[in-house]
């Protein structure tokens, strides 16, 4: 007996985001995905762009707000995968280099934000030995970075720390999804364990 052939089906994206389904699905492979998990990935694009179909939207129209309210929507109906903005990145990322997303205004940092970038000058400063210079450099970067981190990852302030960053650090990069870059004092905020 022979093992039987896996065949992934070919999926093919209706409505507003017809037009980005083939490349997503070529920067899906290119970033190393299975044929399987990006097939996985184009049927979320196909939840997505029908919800956006049926209330008459298109990809500019997706805001921060209208994306969680998209996620609320498929939590709601059941879905147990894909119902977070981490499962989202992939394509709202691929959607942005597309500049297919709204440029939205950018935030003021938040005082989780400010807190938190208090709590790791006062590491830099005791534990790692930084200077006055060196900490205020990054601060601005640092502040803009953990405010993003924060919003984008639901994050209260009370569930971050600034210890020093393990393999649980949440670092930012041109592909978020893809984790383990090396960690650079300006661009990291650690979860709690």
């Amino acid at each position: 007996m022979s093992s039987p052939i896996s065949k992934v089906a070919e999926v093919r994206v209706p409505g507003p985001l017809a037009p980005f389904a083939s490349g997503f699905k070529s920067a899906l492979l290119a970033a190393g995905y299975t044929p399987l998990s990006a097939v996985v990935q184009l049927r979320l694009m196909v939840h997505l762009s029908r919800w956006l179909e049926v209330r008459g939207l298109s990809a500019a129209d997706l805001t921060t707000k209208r994306v969680e309210t998209y996620l609320a929507s498929r939590r709601a109906a059941g879905y147990r995968g894909l119902t977070t903005r981490r499962g989202l990145t992939p394509l709202l990322t691929h959607l942005n280099r597309q500049n297919a997303l709204p440029g939205e205004e950018p935030r003021a940092p938040g005082a989780a934000a400010q807190a938190l970038v208090a709590a790791f000058e006062r590491y830099l400063r005791v534990e790692r030995g930084a200077n006055s210079r060196q900490r205020r450099t990054s601060e601005p970067e640092t502040t803009s970075t953990c405010s993003d981190l924060l919003v984008s990852h639901s994050c209260a302030a009370g569930n971050l720390t600034a210890a020093k960053p393990t393999g649980a650090s949440v670092s930012q990069s041109s592909t978020p999804w893809i984790t383990g870059q090396r960690w650079r004092p300006a661009k990291w905020c650690s979860r709690s364990s």
